[in-house]
């Protein structure tokens, strides 16, 4: 009889240890199974949300292009208006020095103009190529203010970008073939144009 008894009693305890396993084996797979849906979604999310900055940084860069794209024809129909888009107007510089000189009643000027040469872009967006073309200029001036007067009165033109690049006075009583009264100067001076694309329209 009490061999029965153990029998039933360790037959019982088999069964509930077995039981119990099997409910630990079955916790630790939806333990594991929750764990890896919970890497999934955080992976899920991640991505979604690396997408989404990527999505918002190409809209950002789109509206910068167009905003940068909308400022560059805006300044080339401002450019184009003042007559400084386009070829070089060598002709109107050249007039416009001798007038400056008629104005101030200076002697005639004389001036060559070099090639114009390139200054590289201006414009964020690239379009816009800067040129230069150097005038030498030579003339005779009774004091040093004639010259200021002079560049001031090209300067002041709307369709003329001028740099001055250097200017050298001397007396005329310290050249050799000098009248002996005033001054002579030679300057250099920068007159800028600009060339915009074919492709650009205002």
């Amino acid at each position: 009889m009490n061999a029965e008894l153990q029998r039933l009693a360790l037959r019982h305890l088999g069964g509930s240890l077995l039981v119990a396993l099997i409910c630990i084996t079955l916790g630790a797979t939806l333990l594991w199974a929750a764990r890896h849906s919970q890497a999934n979604a955080r992976a899920s999310h991640a991505s979604t949300r690396d997408e989404a900055r990527q999505l918002h940084e190409r809209y950002l860069a789109t509206r910068r292009d167009e905003a940068l794209l909308r400022e560059t024809i805006a300044r080339f129909e401002t450019l184009r208006q003042q007559g400084l888009i386009g070829p070089e107007n060598r002709l109107e510089w050249a007039n416009g020095v001798r007038s400056a000189a008629l104005a101030l009643r200076l002697p005639p000027p004389e001036f060559t103009l070099a090639p114009r040469r390139s200054l590289g872009k201006i414009d964020a967006a690239g379009l816009f190529n800067l040129q230069a073309s150097q005038m030498k200029l030579s003339l005779e001036l009774l004091h040093e203010g004639d010259l200021l007067a002079l560049l001031e009165r090209l300067a002041a033109r709307p369709d003329v970008l001028l740099h001055p690049q250097r200017c050298l006075l001397v007396r005329n009583n310290n050249r050799t073939g000098g009248d002996g009264g005033g001054l002579h100067a030679e300057c250099a001076l920068d007159w800028i144009s600009i060339t915009p694309p074919a492709t650009v329209e205002p």
